[in-house]
């Protein structure tokens, strides 16, 4: 499959889920029922709270967005109908009328605002906090007309509007509830409702008959936690459920052959990357990080590893259809790294550790296995691989005691390279998960720092080409491969899968 048809389905994926079109096909008609088999539980379903993706892509089911994405990464109206930017610092929302929550109070300026005051609260203990820690003051000019006030000119504002946590809840609920139990029990707009959640079992959605854009087709949405993934495809293929989540690529083929079930594979807006400490030595000379950088041969990697199932990292360190992002070929050139190790006096290679979880990211142990080999093979570069169960990964990621390399992953969660570029690159960035190179550039953090209060969105494009230009030289990173996401489904199942990949874009590298 092309990178760019893989593209054009990302992106059209984008605007069914912020649309709200939660109909797929004919699945469950004769029931009302569409049964989705996940392999992670919810966590919880407060928007302000959520950390996952598998918690997110339920929770925007129930609480809708004040503006999403349309296939071109263009904003659209969701909550608010129109917006108006005043002026850097000014931006006036016009909440559209008629909107109830599922509670039956009224969605209103006051709720939206409300909503994101919580989550700029530190006693919500909100982790996304920093997305909207550049507004001032929020005031009411009437019911359905809400002005925000900014610090400061923020560029990418809009884009951080369309991040899972600004999602409206219920202040009647939010309130009533208070925090411990409102993310058991939310209240949103969203055309389905909470009805139910049996942990590490079942969350069950029902839908709103009052929903502002329609009263959708199907009666219940299901999610049924299947944590094995061979358990999820033999649930398929029994007709427990309508809808496998992550089939293993090596087992997609062999489903595509199932009477009444086909395969759809979608890419997401996350680079798996190569970290090197830039911070210890050998990785503190650049020129080792760029031999290092033209040894791996990541479009052999990924043909061996994921097929038809997997995308080289055409655009550097992130994808290139984000905003701000371009194509970065990146050049495999054994004989050029061989001449780079020997300029910086590491002829006959070195010693050292390669760290990655098993079993976060597809392929993650396959892939550090095979990265290792290929530095030997090339460069004469004693690789050891470490490998670790998520949770201790991350803590001993937290802990910064690696002196190596470190696989990882970074996700997108708004559809703008600042998402993707300040937490992994800015040098204040250099503590728990983030910026795990341990890169300090004064020249890329002065670009961020600008291009985040450039308004004009042809300079903060053009600002971003120099911020990646400038990291490829530098080579913190090798970035290794884009997941795709493979569903297995019954025939008849139409739009929801992209429902569901949309939310891939959500920041979930540490859960």
């Amino acid at each position: 499959m092309s990178i760019q048809k893989l593209v054009t389905i990302v992106i059209v994926s984008a605007c069914l889920v912020l649309f709200g079109l939660s109909n797929p096909g004919n699945a469950g008609k004769a029931t009302g029922v569409l049964n989705i088999g996940v392999g992670a539980d919810v966590v919880q379903f407060d928007p302000a709270l959520q950390k996952t993706k598998n918690s997110a892509e339920v929770i925007l089911h129930i609480c809708e967005r004040i503006l999403g994405f349309d296939q071109n990464y263009n904003f659209i109206p969701m909550v608010a109908e129109r917006w108006e930017i005043l002026d850097p610092k000014t931006y006036r929302f016009y909440i559209r009328k008629g909107v109830k929550f599922h509670d039956g109070t009224p969605c209103n300026a006051a709720a939206v605002k409300y909503s994101l005051a919580r989550v700029l609260d530190p006693k919500t203990g909100s982790v996304r906090r920093i997305y909207f820690e550049m507004i001032d003051k929020m005031e009411v000019v009437d019911e359905h007309t809400l002005d925000v006030f900014l610090k400061y000119p923020f560029g990418p504002f809009l884009n951080h509007l369309a991040h899972p946590t600004s999602a409206i809840v219920s202040p009647k609920a939010a309130e009533e509830l208070g925090l411990d139990k409102f993310g058991l029990q939310p209240v949103g707009t969203g055309p389905y409702k909470f009805k139910s959640w049996r942990k590490g079992e079942e969350v069950v959605l029902e839908r709103f008959d009052d929903y502002w854009g329609g009263r959708p087709k199907l009666k219940e949405i299901r999610f049924k936690i299947i944590r094995e993934s061979g358990t999820r495809m033999i649930a398929l293929e029994t007709g427990e459920i309508d809808i496998a989540k992550h089939i293993p690529p090596h087992e997609a083929d062999r489903l595509k052959k199932v009477t009444g079930i086909k395969v759809e594979a979608f890419p997401t807006p996350r680079t798996m990357y190569l970290a090197f400490n830039c911070q210890e030595k050998p990785f503190d000379n650049k020129t080792v990080r760029k031999a290092l950088y033209h040894a791996i041969d990541t479009e052999g990697m990924v043909k061996a590893i994921f097929g038809e199932y997997g995308l080289p990292p055409t655009g550097g360190v992130i994808a290139p259809w984000l905003f701000g992002g371009r194509e970065q070929p990146l050049e495999y050139d054994p004989e050029k790294a061989k001449k780079l190790l020997a300029q910086a006096g590491y002829s006959r290679g070195f010693s050292t550790e390669l760290w990655t979880p098993h079993g976060r990211y597809p392929m993650d142990k396959q892939v550090a296995t095979l990265v290792a080999s290929q530095l030997e093979n090339n460069l004469g570069i004693k690789v050891n691989v470490k490998v670790f169960e998520f949770a201790t990964y991350i803590k001993k990621l937290k802990s910064r005691s690696y002196k190596g390399m470190i696989l990882m992953g970074w996700g997108n969660s708004t559809g703008d390279a600042d998402s993707s570029l300040y937490g992994t690159f800015h040098s204040s960035q250099r503590k728990g998960t983030r910026n795990l190179a341990n890169y300090n550039s004064p020249e890329v953090d002065k670009l961020m720092e600008e291009a985040r209060r450039i308004t004009d969105r042809d300079v903060r494009r053009k600002t971003y080409h120099k911020i990646l230009d400038t990291i490829q030289d530098d080579a913190p990173w090798r970035p290794l491969y884009l997941p795709i996401t493979v569903y297995g489904m019954k025939e008849n199942v139409e739009g929801f899968a992209e429902v569901l990949e949309h939310l891939e874009a959500q920041r979930t590298y540490f859960k």
